[in-house]
């Protein structure tokens, strides 16, 4: 859309009025079209559905029809990669309750008396809300769950939430309120009564005050069924004053238009997909935001039934207010990828760029051996390495990728959406591993420009083993040299050249040399340092040690500088023009890690990836580890945790795991007992009469970190003496 750097940008999907059973509405028509906005658009960061997805709120027919456009918005997810979902109801998102509660919320609008009564405590007629949108709240209220998650904040009046939404060093803020209160109790055919909106939804929908709120946001977003023509204007201007700079509404009968200023912000009114009106423009709309330059651009598709599909509108606008600027800079970013047939995964689909609470970008596979962590790491690197570099890789090892199911090896695809970083739309890739290991390109001549440039990032990849060597592997110099930087992910005897061999070839106070010493010393916090010697040889000291080199360093470290000097290298080549007077936030690429945690002590496990974020934030990460001290460094929204029962073979996680400890994180996620298999054994045995006794066993249960073996026995000892003198 505008021509700025993708992280210069918030773009997000616009519906409203699905009204499954209104009329006749061709779903793969409208697929067909939004995937093609995508293209044009993409990426998306929320796709946004500002209510009325039934026709009517009768009782009977109001699940089934909520289920339905789930079932839709759920396609439109899928083409949307790793959006936000995030909802509001409308007037026919709910099921009308006959009760007197139900009568007095018709003077929501009116009546200060009928609001306080909602918000009183055990409030009748809150839970008469709840009751008629809970159709909307279970059905929707799931789907945002899945695409959202712990990142939203849910508000006590059903439909209302807050999400805050990270993006390139700034927070998008978006606050969905339910405008459709006062409809409980009227009927499907009465028209609103002036809908109005009260201060203690914002509240309790932002999770605190709301002026606070709108300080801690760079970017704020409204989102509610009714606009600004529906509602009570006098009391929209004092209930959300100047916090907001755009409001998304749906509901709109009438022509499209362009954005229109309110005192409140800014209003974009999106068109129905559906209606029973013939006369009505039906269509959706597509926003981004140029969150440096803080203007809009605005796009309408409308449907012409005898035109098909065409631009309604399109709009530049400044937007109120200004969201603060950002230094960041980055490239190419994978965004998400999408396997069929691939080594052990008949489907797998993930997203590397859910928003977090954590700065960076990372990603963390998570699962039990054979999940199929690595082949994701494998599928990326292919799909990276693009035509013709991936043929490089050999006809046998990419067979040896096809998924087999009984004794038949079925074609592989890989499906990789990558960012390409310079303003202009996502590049969607897709290849097939077939038969021989041949390898197939959709529109290969596209994207061979594409790739090109791709390769010109400094993308690295270190596979489960990195065995370290003295000298450089000479195995695979006949390939291209983004070929054999990423083979260690394919053959775990390949050998990774440790950082002595890679520094001691360059000059003294080459790039390379710095930004390796300044890395180094940063992620392990003076525990490790790194020096040239006046003799040319690259040098390391240690706690009590100094001069050594790196073949005597302990494997933790050894393994660790090995590729912090390899993607210093690989970095400081591919940016030859900026490298002299780099600092390593000014480093970037895509680095992808098999066991960060490789052989390192559980005190630098535990401090590994926050170091990380600190000292190289403009890197996308994506590594797996085995390890709770690694993961209980990552937001839950940054786990992919890969669990064949599971549906698609990922867990969806619903909590923040930042503060477990190692044990939950064993129990929890992992599904694994934090103790031992040994002493469980020994239970079993001593069930049976054939292992230690009981006496033994309580002496190891009572040994703790703070109790010792003599200690224990004591113990064990003195209750014995004590049992013993309360028999008859």
């Amino acid at each position: 859309m505008m021509n700025t750097r993708p992280e210069d940008r918030f773009t997000w999907l616009q519906l409203s009025d699905l009204k499954v059973g209104a009329s006749s509405f061709d779903t793969d028509d409208f697929l067909r079209d939004l995937e093609h906005s995508f293209r044009q658009t993409g990426p998306w960061n929320a796709v946004i559905f500002a209510g009325d997805t039934v026709d009517g709120g009768i009782a009977g027919e109001l699940s089934s029809g909520i289920a339905q456009a789930v079932a839709l918005f759920e396609q439109v997810m899928r083409i949307a990669h790793g959006a936000y979902f995030l909802a509001v109801p409308g007037n026919h998102d709910l099921a009308r309750v006959k009760s007197p509660a139900a009568l007095l919320l018709r003077q929501w609008p009116q009546d200060e008396e009928v609001r306080e009564l909602v918000w009183a405590k055990d409030s009748e007629l809150l839970n008469v809300a709840r009751e008629s949108f809970g159709a909307f709240e279970t059905y929707l209220g799931e789907l945002m769950k899945r695409f959202g998650g712990s990142s939203l904040h849910w508000g006590e009046i059903p439909g209302e939430w807050m999400a805050s939404i990270p993006v390139a060093g700034r927070r998008i803020g978006i606050v969905g309120l339910n405008s459709a209160l006062s409809q409980v109790g009227q009927s499907p055919t009465q028209k609103a009564q002036g809908p109005a909106l009260d201060e203690r939804q914002l509240a309790s929908a932002c999770g605190a005050d709301p002026e606070a709120w709108s300080h801690q946001h760079d970017l704020r977003v409204l989102v509610t069924h009714y606009g600004p023509s529906q509602m009570n204007r006098v009391n929209l201007n004092s209930v959300l004053g100047n916090r907001f700079q755009l409001h998304v509404c749906g509901n709109l009968h009438g022509g499209v238009r362009t954005p229109i200023q309110e005192p409140h912000g800014l209003v974009l009114e999106t068109p129905p997909l559906r209606t029973r009106r013939l006369d009505t423009q039906k269509g959706y709309a597509i926003a981004c935001v140029d969150l440096a330059e803080q203007m809009l651009d605005w796009r309408v598709r409308s449907r012409d039934r005898s035109m098909g599909w065409n631009d309604g509108i399109q709009a530049n606008v400044a937007i109120p207010g200004r969201a603060k600027s950002s230094d960041d800079k980055r490239g190419f970013r994978i965004e998400s990828i999408e396997l069929t047939n691939f080594r052990c995964f008949p489907k797998f689909q993930a997203s590397f760029r859910q928003p977090s609470t954590l700065p960076g970008e990372w990603t963390c596979l998570a699962g039990i051996n054979g999940a199929g962590k690595s082949g994701v790491l494998q599928a990326l690197c292919v799909a990276i390495l693009g035509e013709p570099l991936a043929r490089e890789l050999g006809g046998e090892r990419l067979q040896r990728m096809r998924r087999r199911e009984n004794g038949v090896a079925h074609d592989a695809s890989i499906r990789l959406i990558v960012n390409d970083g310079g303003g202009s739309a996502v590049a969607d890739l897709k290849m097939t591993i077939g038969r021989d290991g041949s390898i197939g390109v959709e529109d290969a001549d596209r994207w061979l420009p594409f790739w090109k440039q791709l390769n010109s990032t400094a993308v690295m990849a270190y596979g489960a083993t990195r065995n370290l060597s003295p000298f450089r592997d000479s195995r695979y110099e006949g390939m291209s040299a983004d070929v054999r930087r990423l083979m260690t992910m394919f053959d775990p005897l390949s050998q990774l050249a440790s950082a002595e061999v890679l520094l001691t070839q360059q000059q003294p106070g080459s790039p390379v040399v710095r930004l390796f010493a300044e890395l180094v010393e940063h992620v392990f916090d003076g525990e490790l340092t790194a020096t040239i010697a006046s003799d040319g040889a690259l040098r390391f000291a240690a706690p009590g040690r100094n001069g050594v080199e790196a073949v005597d360093l302990p494997d933790g470290f050894r393994s660790s500088a090995a590729w912090m000097a390899d993607y210093c290298a690989v970095w400081c080549e591919k940016n030859k023009d900026k490298a002299a007077g780099a600092s390593l936030a000014d480093m970037d690429g895509i680095v992808l890690i098999d066991e960060i945690d490789l052989h390192l002590h559980p005190s630098l496990q535990r401090q590994l990836v926050p170091k990380l974020r600190q000292a190289l934030p403009h890197v996308q990460w994506i590594v797996t580890t085995h390890s709770p001290l690694v993961l209980g460094n990552f937001d839950s929204a940054e786990i992919i945790a890969l669990d064949r029962e599971a549906e698609g073979g990922v867990r969806r996680l619903d909590r923040q795991i930042l503060g477990f400890s190692s044990d939950q994180i064993y129990n929890w996620l992992m599904g694994t007992p934090p103790t031992g298999a040994e002493i469980e054994k020994q239970l079993e045995a001593s069930e049976r009469g054939a292992g230690p006794g009981d006496d033994e066993i309580a002496r190891l249960l009572e040994m703790s970190p703070k109790v010792t073996a003599e200690e224990a026995r004591r113990r064990v000892s003195k209750l014995t003496g004590s049992l013993s003198r309360l028999k008859p």
